[in-house]
């Protein structure tokens, strides 16, 4: 090595281990990762069932060489640090391989059972030109020095914190449900925006009508549901739109839906909702309109016009919880749309209006 803190360090696949030569130790290792990038790293070394070593390594970035600091730790120190990893160790097979007089070869057996199980072996050299001169041995089957792949640190990124989000995603909770309002709530609401004959405008809003899409996310990770235009329009700035969606949702108790414009509009029109957020409460799906959700969007820029297209996404939904106060008393039923909690559309139980 060139001094004490660099690694020069050749990695290879293997199928098994090379009992043909002299072994060294054998032993099990135990590691995880406190970190990513940086890469810091805690090992235990465990022989015939009793801890044999702790090691704190922390490692820079790099292919054949790179900087490593590997110090021994207290048990204490090692189960204090171990507390803090949240996933499971990696557990290695691990054997030591005399190869030559300089030379050792460290083999190891990864995740054994695992259906991610894999065997690799490292021989760490004195200098770059001994790594380089080094004729592979046939037992090892690919030379993955230079594949970030095979590295342990994306490894553990792939088997644990990768596995860890898709648990995480799993105890997500699934609060609502997106549905089409009927055909005839739909084409009282649109036939506005329809200049036709009755028979052609029926045809035209039983087309939008069959082509609306169901509220969707855009990746696994995001968190709004996109809302799509049922019909093109255009807005020149200052212009308003109310906006019948087509759409409903049926929410669980303690939830609600949140709808604000999609972030491209706002940024690049600064379009918005004309109430800021769109309030879509649990009990607006059995209001006497179907829970029919509508978007009043106004362009409020200065300068340019914008067009929305049929299908595109101009507005998205994200489901909230809420709270309630010690004091909260509210027992009315929601009987309409916007506004329709203002007093005038709330029936009371027990109310005459009830009755």
């Amino acid at each position: 090595m060139q001094n004490s803190f660099t690694e020069i360090e050749r990695k290879f696949l293997i199928n098994s281990f090379p009992d043909s030569l002299p072994l060294k130790e054998e032993f099990q290792v135990y590691q995880a990762y406190l970190s990513i990038d940086p890469e810091v790293r805690i090992r235990r070394n465990v022989v015939n069932g009793q801890d044999k070593a702790y090691y704190l390594a922390i490692k820079s970035g790099g292919k054949l060489v790179r900087k490593e600091i590997e110090l021994h730790i207290t048990k204490e120190q090692f189960y204090a640090l171990a507390e803090i990893v949240e996933h499971p160790f990696v557990l290695k097979d691990f054997r030591i391989y005399q190869l030559t007089d300089e030379l050792d070869l460290e083999c190891s057996l990864v995740d054994k059972g695992s259906n991610t199980e894999f065997m690799y072996a490292e021989i760490e050299f004195p200098s770059v030109d001994a790594a380089q001169s080094f004729q592979p041995l046939p037992i090892f089957i690919q030379d993955v020095t230079d594949n970030p792949a095979y590295k342990m640190k994306n490894y553990w990124r792939r088997t644990r914190l990768a596995e860890a989000k898709e648990v995480s995603a799993k105890r997500i909770q699934r609060v609502g449900a997106f549905e089409k309002v009927s055909f005839g709530e739909f084409y009282n609401n649109i036939k506005p925006f329809v200049s036709a004959t009755d028979e052609a405008m029926l045809r035209c809003i039983t087309q939008m009508y069959h082509a609306l899409e169901l509220p969707t996310r855009s990746t696994s990770g995001s968190a709004g549901y996109d809302f799509r235009a049922p019909f093109d329009f255009t807005l020149a700035p200052g212009e308003s739109i109310k906006l019948p969606t087509g759409i409903r949702v049926k929410i669980s108790n303690g939830w609600w839906l949140a709808c604000v414009p999609r972030s491209g509009l706002g940024f690049k029109y600064r379009v918005q909702l004309d109430n800021t957020i769109g309030v879509i409460d649990s009990d607006y799906y059995n209001s006497d309109n179907e829970g029919h959700i509508f978007a009043k969007i106004t362009n409020d820029g200065k300068e340019k016009t914008v067009t929305v297209k049929a299908g595109d996404a101009f507005m998205q939904g994200i489901f909230l919880p809420y709270g309630l106060a010690y004091s909260d008393t509210a027992s009315g039923v929601r009987n309409g749309g916007m506004g329709s909690t203002d007093g005038q559309h709330v029936i009371e139980f027990g109310s005459k209006k009830a009755a």
